[in-house]
């Protein structure tokens, strides 16, 4: 991807769950990123935000520096009011 060579079609991407959709246009392509931060606006604030810091943040450290990382940020967010939030707006 980044170098241009070897490049796949969307289909492809899609087939290998590289990207989640594909869409016709660039005004359906907005229309599909708010619908996700639609969604992602009705999760639990304290589960959004340890799994976006695993996200960025857990490639830097061994696989069992980053699952544990990743158990420490769910217990938190479990243990928290915050818990109680996403079953009630779904």
């Amino acid at each position: 991807m980044l170098t241009g060579t070897n490049q796949i079609t969307a289909q492809r991407a899609y087939q290998l769950g590289l990207i989640q959709s594909i869409v016709p246009d660039r005004d359906a392509l907005f229309v599909e990123a708010q619908r996700i931060a639609d969604e992602i606006k009705m999760c639990a604030p304290l589960a959004v935000q340890a799994l976006k810091y695993v996200a960025k943040h857990g490639r830097y450290y061994p696989a069992e520096v980053s699952l544990r990382l990743g158990a420490d940020l769910k217990h938190k967010a479990a243990t928290s009011e915050d818990r109680l939030e996403g079953p009630l707006t779904r």
